[in-house]
């Protein structure tokens, strides 16, 4: 019977997959409850969040149906899903859906390294203030001195920047 049950979850994840990849949304929803198991269930679930906020659509009665059965996972399962969901929402630019599921997020260690993964993403986008201050760091002065640029972080750490390679 269970693996009856992985088989057939796997052969509904293929074909939510295919019809993601045909832009075919409204079979997805109707195909993605039926998913027996539900890693399986997220991991489709979490495939349409993301290809729906890359489209604009509104996201979150998916994000919620996530979340409630992310939440039904055993400790470990739950964290991994909420994680992969946040990572992929990172990678497309989804900053804030993603802080969204750092904040549905039960274990705190699973939710510092999705703001963490957030601040990196908004340091990269240059949002340098936003992104210390998601981490923790209040203000930020920056001193120039030659071609070196540094931060001085109120924790009083130094970051350093040079236009030239070492």
């Amino acid at each position: 019977m269970i693996v009856q049950e992985w088989y057939r979850s796997q052969a509904m994840y293929s074909a939510v997959m295919k019809l993601l990849q045909d832009g075919k949304i409204k079979e997805v929803m109707s195909l993605i409850g039926s998913i027996p198991l539900q890693e399986v269930r997220l991991k489709a679930l979490s495939n349409l969040i993301v290809t729906l906020a890359r489209n604009g659509e509104d996201i979150r009665d998916f994000l919620g149906m996530f979340y409630s059965t992310a939440l039904s996972l055993n400790h470990e399962d739950s964290g991994k899903a909420f994680l992969s969901l946040a990572l992929s929402l990172i990678e497309e630019g989804f900053v804030e859906e993603a802080l969204d599921v750092a904040r549905h997020v039960p274990d705190v260690s699973i939710g510092s390294k999705i703001k963490a993964e957030v601040a990196i993403k908004l340091a990269k986008r240059g949002e340098i203030e936003r992104a210390m201050k998601l981490m923790g760091t209040s203000s930020m002065k920056t001193l120039k001195h030659g071609p070196c640029q540094c931060w001085l972080q109120s924790s009083d750490l130094l970051t350093i920047s040079s236009s030239k390679h070492f």
